[in-house]
């Protein structure tokens, strides 16, 4: 058989790629979802796209005027076959907290998480309107 250099160089090559897509799939990742916020008349709605997050890795914190959340994933690979064992894990996380344009009542809130996709409603907190101030008559 007569060597082939061409052929050793791209054996090569693929070896290292093949380590190097490895240890990128091994490196914590923290990634920014697909966010929108929607400023209706009475409420604000967000809408996150939060794709292979399960409702129990997601945390949501809200004041009058900020909203912050929290996601976090995880996956573990494993195969077991004759003579070797190899084991994976990765894990990914998403945090974002912003101001939000309207002040809202953090406790009327609602929340809901269906196929990856959170939703949160944010009742908008009643505008106090100044009056005007009464004269009073001194008798």
């Amino acid at each position: 058989m007569r060597w082939d250099p061409f052929g050793e160089m791209e054996r090569m090559q693929n070896e290292v790629n093949r380590v190097f897509s490895s240890y990128k799939r091994r490196l914590p990742q923290t990634q920014q979802p697909a966010l929108d916020l929607i400023d209706r008349r009475d409420e604000l709605v967000v809408v996150v796209d939060l794709p292979g997050v399960s409702k129990e890795d997601v945390r949501v914190e809200c004041t009058e005027d900020y909203l912050q959340i929290r996601a976090g994933s995880g996956e573990k690979n494993e195969e077991k076959k004759r003579g070797y064992y190899y084991s994976e894990r990765s894990a990914s996380s998403f945090s974002r907290g912003f101001s939000l344009p309207s002040r809202v009542v953090p406790e009327k809130a609602n929340t809901t998480f269906k196929n990856g996709v959170l939703e949160i409603r944010l009742p908008k907190k009643e505008k106090t309107v100044a009056k005007k101030a009464h004269v009073l008559k001194i008798s």
